[in-house]
């Protein structure tokens, strides 16, 4: 994991920064994470993990992500769902989800990039740092590989 600390602005607004991001960050990355190659049949799969140190008296936490993958599927639909994390998967806060169909032949992917955003609401949460992970999983019969860039970043504001 790359990141980047203490991160500090002066008037007050950003106290942290964090980021995961392939090395190089790029399509087809030689990154030894990639590539990773989803099916149906996987369980939801972890792509990128980021910890944050939360500040006295910040309450939220932007997160933004970005993904690029190719699909390889006849079915129309939604082939990719993404959830972002308070914590491991197996058992705390799904915070977000999205999906993206990438659709595509069977025989020739598609290339895809989704990029998404979001704030968690640091609501009756305690603590100095949090964990979050970005995961991927196939809900169709279609073949997802991510070869890059995949960003995931933190920020406490």
């Amino acid at each position: 994991m790359n990141t980047l600390q203490p991160f500090q602005i002066t008037n007050g607004i950003i106290r942290d920064f964090s980021f995961d991001v392939l090395n190089p960050n790029i399509t087809n990355s030689t990154d030894s994470r990639v590539p990773i190659v989803i099916t149906a049949a996987d369980p939801p799969v972890i792509l990128a993990q980021i910890t944050i140190d939360i500040p006295e008296k910040k309450n939220a936490v932007w997160l933004f992500a970005s993904l690029g993958f190719s699909a390889r599927s006849d079915l129309t639909g939604p082939a990719a769902i993404f959830r972002i994390w308070r914590g491991h998967p197996s058992n705390d806060f799904e915070i977000f989800s999205t999906a993206d169909n990438g659709q595509g032949s069977i025989t020739v992917g598609t290339f895809r990039n989704s990029s998404f955003t979001t704030v968690d609401q640091l609501i009756n949460v305690k603590c100095s740092r949090i964990t979050y992970y970005l995961t991927v999983e196939s809900n169709v019969a279609t073949q997802l590989t991510f070869n890059g860039p995949i960003s995931f970043i933190a920020v406490s504001i």
